[in-house]
Protein backbone atom coordinates (compact mmCIF):
# COMPACT_ATOMS: atom_id res chain seq x y z
CA UNK A 1 0.00 0.00 0.00
CA UNK A 2 2.82 2.37 0.93
CA UNK A 3 4.53 1.63 -2.39
CA UNK A 4 1.28 2.30 -4.26
CA UNK A 5 0.76 5.64 -2.51
CA UNK A 6 4.34 6.60 -3.23
CA UNK A 7 3.93 5.75 -6.90
CA UNK A 8 0.70 7.75 -7.06
CA UNK A 9 2.46 10.77 -5.57
CA UNK A 10 5.29 10.36 -8.07
CA UNK A 11 2.84 10.15 -10.96
CA UNK A 12 1.05 13.25 -9.71
CA UNK A 13 4.33 15.13 -9.45
CA UNK A 14 5.21 14.10 -13.02
CA UNK A 15 1.83 15.31 -14.29
CA UNK A 16 2.23 18.62 -12.46
CA UNK A 17 5.70 19.03 -13.96
CA UNK A 18 4.34 18.31 -17.44
CA UNK A 19 1.53 20.81 -16.90
CA UNK A 20 4.00 23.43 -15.71
CA UNK A 21 6.19 22.89 -18.79
CA UNK A 22 3.13 23.11 -21.03
CA UNK A 23 2.06 26.38 -19.41
CA UNK A 24 5.58 27.77 -19.76
CA UNK A 25 5.64 26.83 -23.44
CA UNK A 26 2.19 28.33 -23.99
CA UNK A 27 3.17 31.65 -22.42
CA UNK A 28 6.42 31.84 -24.39
CA UNK A 29 4.66 30.96 -27.65
CA UNK A 30 1.93 33.55 -27.14
CA UNK A 31 4.44 36.21 -26.12
CA UNK A 32 6.40 35.54 -29.31
CA UNK A 33 3.26 35.56 -31.45
CA UNK A 34 2.13 38.74 -29.73
CA UNK A 35 5.35 40.45 -30.77
CA UNK A 36 5.12 39.11 -34.32
CA UNK A 37 1.52 40.30 -34.67
CA UNK A 38 2.08 43.71 -33.07
CA UNK A 39 4.83 44.64 -35.51
CA UNK A 40 2.70 44.64 -38.68
CA UNK A 41 -0.32 46.02 -36.82
CA UNK A 42 1.73 48.96 -35.56
CA UNK A 43 2.95 49.52 -39.10
CA UNK A 44 -0.65 49.55 -40.32
CA UNK A 45 -1.49 52.13 -37.66
CA UNK A 46 1.49 54.30 -38.56
CA UNK A 47 0.83 54.35 -42.29
CA UNK A 48 -2.87 54.95 -41.67
CA UNK A 49 -2.04 58.05 -39.63
CA UNK A 50 0.29 59.29 -42.38
CA UNK A 51 -2.51 58.96 -44.92
CA UNK A 52 -5.05 60.60 -42.60
CA UNK A 53 -2.74 63.59 -42.16
CA UNK A 54 -2.44 63.98 -45.92
CA UNK A 55 1.33 63.50 -45.89
CA UNK A 56 1.07 61.13 -48.88
CA UNK A 57 -1.21 63.46 -50.78
CA UNK A 58 -4.73 64.87 -50.43
CA UNK A 59 -7.48 62.52 -49.25
CA UNK A 60 -11.22 62.91 -49.53
CA UNK A 61 -13.61 62.95 -46.56
CA UNK A 62 -14.82 59.48 -47.54
CA UNK A 63 -11.24 58.20 -47.58
CA UNK A 64 -10.61 59.75 -44.16
CA UNK A 65 -13.65 57.88 -42.82
CA UNK A 66 -12.36 54.62 -44.31
CA UNK A 67 -8.92 55.18 -42.80
CA UNK A 68 -10.53 55.77 -39.41
CA UNK A 69 -12.30 52.40 -39.75
CA UNK A 70 -8.97 50.75 -40.58
CA UNK A 71 -7.38 52.32 -37.50
CA UNK A 72 -10.25 51.20 -35.25
CA UNK A 73 -10.02 47.67 -36.62
CA UNK A 74 -6.28 47.65 -35.98
CA UNK A 75 -6.82 48.89 -32.42
CA UNK A 76 -9.47 46.22 -31.89
CA UNK A 77 -7.08 43.48 -32.99
CA UNK A 78 -4.42 44.81 -30.63
CA UNK A 79 -6.88 44.77 -27.74
CA UNK A 80 -7.75 41.14 -28.47
CA UNK A 81 -4.04 40.24 -28.54
CA UNK A 82 -3.52 42.02 -25.21
CA UNK A 83 -6.48 40.22 -23.65
CA UNK A 84 -5.27 36.80 -24.79
CA UNK A 85 -1.74 37.42 -23.53
CA UNK A 86 -2.92 38.85 -20.20
CA UNK A 87 -5.30 35.97 -19.59
CA UNK A 88 -2.67 33.37 -20.47
CA UNK A 89 -0.12 34.94 -18.15
CA UNK A 90 -2.61 35.11 -15.30
CA UNK A 91 -3.80 31.55 -15.90
CA UNK A 92 -0.21 30.29 -15.87
CA UNK A 93 0.71 32.26 -12.75
CA UNK A 94 3.05 34.59 -14.66
CA UNK A 95 1.27 37.81 -13.75
CA UNK A 96 3.60 40.35 -12.16
CA UNK A 97 2.38 43.46 -10.33
CA UNK A 98 4.12 46.78 -9.72
CA UNK A 99 2.01 48.06 -6.85
CA UNK A 100 1.77 51.72 -5.90
CA UNK A 101 -0.76 54.13 -4.40
CA UNK A 102 -3.04 55.23 -7.25
CA UNK A 103 -5.54 58.09 -7.23
CA UNK A 104 -8.54 56.68 -9.07
CA UNK A 105 -10.08 59.93 -10.34
CA UNK A 106 -7.24 61.08 -12.62
CA UNK A 107 -6.75 57.54 -13.90
CA UNK A 108 -10.41 57.31 -14.96
CA UNK A 109 -10.34 60.72 -16.63
CA UNK A 110 -7.12 59.95 -18.50
CA UNK A 111 -8.42 56.59 -19.70
CA UNK A 112 -11.68 58.01 -21.04
CA UNK A 113 -10.00 61.04 -22.61
CA UNK A 114 -7.42 58.90 -24.40
CA UNK A 115 -10.15 56.71 -25.91
CA UNK A 116 -12.73 59.38 -26.59
CA UNK A 117 -12.41 59.17 -30.36
CA UNK A 118 -12.90 55.41 -30.36
CA UNK A 119 -15.95 55.65 -28.12
CA UNK A 120 -17.33 58.35 -30.40
CA UNK A 121 -17.55 55.88 -33.25
CA UNK A 122 -20.36 54.17 -31.33
CA UNK A 123 -22.33 57.43 -30.77
CA UNK A 124 -22.46 56.67 -27.05
CA UNK A 125 -22.13 59.36 -24.39
CA UNK A 126 -19.49 58.55 -21.76
CA UNK A 127 -19.76 60.52 -18.49
CA UNK A 128 -17.16 60.49 -15.72
CA UNK A 129 -18.58 61.74 -12.44
CA UNK A 130 -16.33 63.70 -10.05
CA UNK A 131 -14.16 61.58 -7.81
CA UNK A 132 -12.98 62.64 -4.36
CA UNK A 133 -9.29 62.73 -3.58
CA UNK A 134 -9.82 60.09 -0.90
CA UNK A 135 -10.35 57.47 -3.65
CA UNK A 136 -6.84 56.03 -3.48
CA UNK A 137 -6.08 52.33 -3.95
CA UNK A 138 -3.03 50.10 -3.83
CA UNK A 139 -2.76 48.73 -7.34
CA UNK A 140 -0.67 48.26 -10.44
CA UNK A 141 -1.52 51.40 -12.40
CA UNK A 142 -1.21 49.74 -15.82
CA UNK A 143 -3.26 46.71 -14.80
CA UNK A 144 -5.89 48.95 -13.19
CA UNK A 145 -6.09 51.01 -16.36
CA UNK A 146 -6.54 47.81 -18.38
CA UNK A 147 -9.44 46.73 -16.15
CA UNK A 148 -11.13 50.11 -16.59
CA UNK A 149 -10.50 50.02 -20.33
CA UNK A 150 -12.00 46.55 -20.65
CA UNK A 151 -15.09 47.55 -18.66
CA UNK A 152 -15.60 50.74 -20.67
CA UNK A 153 -15.06 49.03 -24.00
CA UNK A 154 -17.51 46.28 -23.07
CA UNK A 155 -20.11 48.80 -21.89
CA UNK A 156 -19.88 50.93 -25.03
CA UNK A 157 -19.89 47.88 -27.29
CA UNK A 158 -23.19 46.61 -25.93
CA UNK A 159 -24.92 49.99 -25.70
CA UNK A 160 -27.05 51.18 -28.60
CA UNK A 161 -26.17 54.47 -30.35
CA UNK A 162 -27.56 57.38 -28.35
CA UNK A 163 -27.14 55.45 -25.09
CA UNK A 164 -25.01 56.35 -22.11
CA UNK A 165 -22.14 54.92 -20.11
CA UNK A 166 -21.55 56.52 -16.70
CA UNK A 167 -18.46 56.02 -14.54
CA UNK A 168 -18.70 56.82 -10.84
CA UNK A 169 -16.73 56.10 -7.68
CA UNK A 170 -17.90 55.54 -4.12
CA UNK A 171 -15.60 55.45 -1.12
CA UNK A 172 -16.06 53.60 2.17
CA UNK A 173 -13.65 53.49 5.13
CA UNK A 174 -12.22 50.22 3.79
CA UNK A 175 -12.77 50.18 0.03
CA UNK A 176 -13.02 52.14 -3.20
CA UNK A 177 -15.76 51.06 -5.63
CA UNK A 178 -15.57 51.96 -9.32
CA UNK A 179 -18.96 51.60 -11.03
CA UNK A 180 -19.38 51.41 -14.81
CA UNK A 181 -23.08 51.75 -15.67
CA UNK A 182 -24.52 51.42 -19.14
CA UNK A 183 -27.93 51.67 -20.75
CA UNK A 184 -27.21 48.66 -22.93
CA UNK A 185 -29.02 45.44 -23.69
CA UNK A 186 -28.52 43.94 -20.23
CA UNK A 187 -27.68 40.38 -19.21
CA UNK A 188 -30.18 37.64 -18.25
CA UNK A 189 -30.02 36.68 -14.57
CA UNK A 190 -29.02 33.10 -15.37
CA UNK A 191 -26.07 34.34 -17.47
CA UNK A 192 -24.47 36.74 -14.99
CA UNK A 193 -21.77 34.31 -13.87
CA UNK A 194 -21.02 33.22 -17.42
CA UNK A 195 -19.88 36.69 -18.57
CA UNK A 196 -16.67 36.31 -16.56
CA UNK A 197 -15.81 32.93 -18.08
CA UNK A 198 -13.15 32.96 -20.82
CA UNK A 199 -14.40 32.51 -24.39
CA UNK A 200 -18.01 32.18 -23.20
CA UNK A 201 -20.48 34.21 -25.24
CA UNK A 202 -23.73 35.08 -23.48
CA UNK A 203 -25.37 35.78 -26.81
CA UNK A 204 -23.23 34.39 -29.58
CA UNK A 205 -25.23 36.02 -32.38
CA UNK A 206 -24.99 39.47 -30.80
CA UNK A 207 -21.35 39.02 -29.88
CA UNK A 208 -20.51 38.18 -33.47
CA UNK A 209 -22.16 41.44 -34.51
CA UNK A 210 -20.21 43.62 -32.07
CA UNK A 211 -16.96 41.66 -32.17
CA UNK A 212 -14.66 40.48 -29.42
CA UNK A 213 -12.97 37.29 -28.30
CA UNK A 214 -14.99 36.88 -25.12
CA UNK A 215 -11.93 37.52 -22.94
CA UNK A 216 -12.24 41.14 -21.84
CA UNK A 217 -14.31 40.55 -18.70
CA UNK A 218 -12.42 37.38 -17.82
CA UNK A 219 -9.15 39.30 -17.97
CA UNK A 220 -10.65 42.18 -15.97
CA UNK A 221 -11.72 39.84 -13.16
CA UNK A 222 -8.36 38.02 -13.14
CA UNK A 223 -6.51 41.34 -12.83
CA UNK A 224 -8.89 42.61 -10.15
CA UNK A 225 -8.38 39.42 -8.14
CA UNK A 226 -4.60 39.63 -8.55
CA UNK A 227 -4.69 43.14 -7.05
CA UNK A 228 -6.71 41.88 -4.07
CA UNK A 229 -10.03 43.18 -5.36
CA UNK A 230 -13.30 41.92 -6.79
CA UNK A 231 -15.33 42.51 -9.93
CA UNK A 232 -19.10 42.01 -9.81
CA UNK A 233 -22.09 42.76 -12.01
CA UNK A 234 -25.77 43.65 -11.66
CA UNK A 235 -27.96 43.74 -14.73
CA UNK A 236 -31.48 43.87 -16.07
CA UNK A 237 -32.39 42.90 -19.61
CA UNK A 238 -33.40 45.92 -21.65
CA UNK A 239 -32.28 48.35 -18.94
CA UNK A 240 -28.52 47.97 -18.68
CA UNK A 241 -25.70 46.68 -16.50
CA UNK A 242 -23.52 47.90 -13.66
CA UNK A 243 -20.03 46.45 -13.29
CA UNK A 244 -18.35 47.26 -9.97
CA UNK A 245 -14.63 47.02 -9.35
CA UNK A 246 -13.76 47.02 -5.64
CA UNK A 247 -10.23 47.57 -4.33
CA UNK A 248 -8.89 48.20 -0.85
CA UNK A 249 -8.62 51.87 0.07
CA UNK A 250 -5.32 53.49 1.07
CA UNK A 251 -5.93 55.82 4.02
CA UNK A 252 -2.54 57.54 4.04
CA UNK A 253 -1.23 57.43 0.47
CA UNK A 254 2.37 58.03 -0.40
CA UNK A 255 3.36 60.33 -3.24
CA UNK A 256 1.30 59.25 -6.21
CA UNK A 257 1.86 59.67 -9.90
CA UNK A 258 -1.80 59.50 -10.94
CA UNK A 259 -2.95 62.59 -9.02
CA UNK A 260 -4.30 66.02 -9.87
CA UNK A 261 -5.09 67.45 -6.45
CA UNK A 262 -8.29 69.08 -7.73
CA UNK A 263 -10.91 66.99 -5.95
CA UNK A 264 -11.21 67.25 -2.18
CA UNK A 265 -13.04 65.44 0.57
CA UNK A 266 -16.86 65.75 0.76
CA UNK A 267 -16.42 68.07 3.78
CA UNK A 268 -14.50 70.60 1.70
CA UNK A 269 -15.85 73.13 -0.77
CA UNK A 270 -13.55 72.60 -3.75
CA UNK A 271 -15.39 69.85 -5.63
CA UNK A 272 -14.69 69.34 -9.29
CA UNK A 273 -17.39 69.88 -11.87
CA UNK A 274 -18.80 66.79 -13.49
CA UNK A 275 -16.63 65.77 -16.40
CA UNK A 276 -18.71 64.99 -19.45
CA UNK A 277 -17.41 63.69 -22.71
CA UNK A 278 -20.04 63.77 -25.44
CA UNK A 279 -19.36 61.28 -28.18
Amino acid sequence: MAAGIGQAHADLADRNADLHRANEAKVKFLAMMSHELRTPLNAIGGYTELLELGLRGPVTSAQVADLARIRRSRDHLLSIINDILSFTRADAGHLTLALSDVHVGPLLADTVSALGVDFGANAVKVIVEPTFETAVVRADVNKLQQVVLNLLTNAVRFTEPGGEVRVSVTVTPEDVHVHVRDTGIGIPADKLDAVFQPFVQVDSALTRQVGGAGLGLAVARELATAMGGTLTVRSEVGVGSVFTLTLGRVLQPAAVGMRTGRNKDPQMDDIADERKIDM
